[in-house]
């Protein structure tokens, strides 16, 4: 029996007004290696909803997608609102360690900070 290989992935196309983007944190300019990544993308739905999508590197023994946190985003409130929910959920979704490229706490601090900073900015685009 021949072993099985993936051949293809289909991947759709997000809504032509989404704005998508990537932060990323790391120790030295130059290195690849994040210390914690976070992207995102925010497609509008009528004129005043968005969806707002995040997923995170390096703060898990995966990539994980905050699939809870980007609920509270169908609501119809202030940015600044809705991340204050959101952020406690995504700190639920996330598992920072500490390793040589940063502590468990430092980690966490990032997650917060660039996901305001991703979230405020793909909102300000859209």
């Amino acid at each position: 029996m021949l072993p099985k290989f993936v051949t293809s992935i289909d991947i759709p196309p997000p809504a032509k007004a989404s704005r998508g983007s990537y932060l990323k944190a790391r120790r030295a300019v130059g290195e690849d290696l994040c210390v914690v990544g976070v992207g995102g993308l925010l497609t509008p739905n009528g004129k005043t909803r968005k969806t707002v999508r995040l997923a995170y590197s390096s703060v898990a023994p995966t990539p994980v997608r905050a699939f809870e946190a980007e609920k509270v985003s169908e609501n119809n409130r202030s940015i600044d609102e809705l991340l204050d929910e959101a952020m406690p959920i995504v700190m639920k979704t996330v598992s920072p360690i500490s390793d040589v490229r940063g502590g468990k706490e430092y980690r966490a601090n990032l997650v917060e900070v660039l996901t305001r900073r991703l979230v405020h900015q793909l909102w300000e685009a859209a």
